[in-house]
């Protein structure tokens, strides 16, 4: 019985691994697109939290921002940096970057936010435009 349960596992990964060769392109191709799928519900998902408008609106708002990139065009958020949001009731924090487009060019904006007594407030907001540097709150922590 033991040399028949052998001969079946044997079988069956064979058939796999021919199945599997048989349909690479496919299966990673809807892997590819599960992926995708993920990554997009993911931030759909971020854009909807409120961390995430209230840092939209303080973009729309800030002067010096305008002054760095002009009117704003677009906004989105970026892909490249990290990306965080914890809500936890009345408490919570958040990180990310968004990319804001102006007809002078475009910029990097970081956020550290905090959520305490249910109230966002930021933390730390960089504005990172070529090589310029610009803390519009907080400060640059010493090394």
């Amino acid at each position: 019985m033991a040399n028949w349960m052998v001969s079946f596992c044997r079988c069956a990964t064979l058939c796999m691994v021919r199945f599997f060769i048989n349909n690479q392109k496919k299966i990673l191709g809807i892997v590819a697109v599960i992926i995708l799928f993920a990554i997009t519900l993911q931030m759909s998902s971020f854009k909807k939290s409120e961390a995430y408008k209230i840092a939209e609106e303080y973009i729309i708002e800030n002067n010096i921002i305008k002054s760095k990139i002009g009117k704003i065009e677009k906004i989105k958020l970026s892909l490249q940096d990290e990306k965080f949001v914890g809500n936890n009731g009345p408490r919570g924090e958040a990180v990310f970057t968004i990319i804001a487009k102006g007809d002078k060019g475009k910029a990097y904006i970081k956020f550290e936010m905090e959520k305490e007594l249910g109230i966002w407030k930021m933390v730390k907001v960089l504005l990172r435009k070529g090589d310029e540097m610009i803390f519009l709150e907080g400060e640059e922590k010493d090394k």
